[in-house]
């Protein structure tokens, strides 16, 4: 049988030790800060028009944009601001832009633009996208937006000349 040895250790702290409760107050606050999208503009149709083969000969040209509203209601009395992002299929030379559906014309994109006709980024959902700001205490609100085609390669044939976006709202 093997012997056992016992080591025993005593401490001794040169202090006395205590014990402290903190009070951690925690605050917040909830806020209506979202809207509702007007029911008509839930699946929205934008025209862009009929344009002649002779407006489109170079690559880079772009159509005049057309302008376009998401309407919003019954917004919470905080809301101050909306995050946009479309998204969608992009062609691969031009990833800014929006491809054109299978059976359209594929020498040509969409170029989204928001209310100072600057360019929307296509699919830019980093951080909810791009920041809209809104007047607080308003219950509804129109978001302007602008669309045009943009030739990609040319020649350009004639035909339709369609394509499908996803816009998301995100409330901060």
């Amino acid at each position: 049988m093997p012997k056992r040895l016992w080591l025993y250790l005593s401490v001794i702290l040169p202090f006395n030790l205590y014990a402290h409760d903190i009070d951690i107050q925690i605050s917040g606050k909830i806020k209506d800060s979202t809207c509702d999208i007007v029911q008509a503009d839930r699946d929205k149709e934008v025209l862009l028009g009929d344009y002649r083969l002779q407006d489109l000969l170079q690559e880079g040209m772009s159509t005049r944009a057309i302008g376009f509203t998401i309407s919003l209601e019954n917004c919470g009395p905080d809301t101050d601001n909306v995050k946009i992002a479309f998204t969608g299929n992009a062609p691969t030379a031009k990833p800014e832009l929006l491809a054109l559906d299978n059976s359209s014309v594929t020498q040509l994109g969409i170029r989204l633009l928001d209310k100072d006709k600057n360019t929307i980024v296509l699919n830019n959902t980093q951080d909810g996208g791009v920041s809209y700001s809104l007047q607080p205490g308003q219950t509804a609100y129109s978001l302007q937006f602008y669309a045009q085609y943009v030739v990609l390669t040319t020649p350009v044939p004639a035909g339709p000349a369609n394509a499908t976006a996803n816009l998301i709202l995100t409330w901060p």
